[in-house]
């Protein structure tokens, strides 16, 4: 395990010419999908100090398994970005008691944000990995550009 990787909770993001990597880790399965929420929004937005304008209203993501949930959470969050112009400056995610997740969004405008890249095309599946593991939760995908 890497110094990055000690720490409870983080993410990384490695850029390559046509794609972005990104690995999360966290304690918990939501914490994880939120870790992986920021590295993809740090992809795209310079939020450095912007504090939210509104609350977003949440989103149900229906249950599905774990790797399928990170999907369907990142891809709603990709949408939303291009189709509203709202970034996410914070998100937190829960287990709803029926299975499945709850996804909170504190945004802003895409106007009031630093530079805003284009969202990525979608996720790859190919090497799409979300599981629990002996220190927590841990993830990893490709964001196609």
């Amino acid at each position: 395990m890497s110094t990055l990787e000690s720490r409870p909770r983080g993410h990384y993001a490695l850029r390559h010419t046509a794609d972005i990597q990104i690995e999360a880790w966290a304690p918990t399965r939501e914490e994880c999908v939120e870790e992986a929420v920021s590295a993809l929004v740090e992809e795209i937005a310079d939020l450095p100090g912007k504090r939210e304008q509104r609350v977003e209203t949440w989103f149900p993501v229906p249950d599905a398994k774990d790797a399928e949930l990170l999907m369907m959470v990142l891809d709603e969050v990709i949408y939303r970005m291009g189709t509203t112009g709202q970034i996410p400056v914070r998100t937190h995610v829960s287990a709803r008691d029926e299975d499945g997740l709850d996804v909170i969004q504190w945004v802003v405008d895409s106007e009031v944000a630093g530079q805003v890249n284009m969202p990525p095309g979608g996720i790859s599946l190919h090497g799409l990995t979300f599981a629990a593991g002996e220190t927590g939760w841990r993830c990893g995908l490709v964001l196609e550009r």
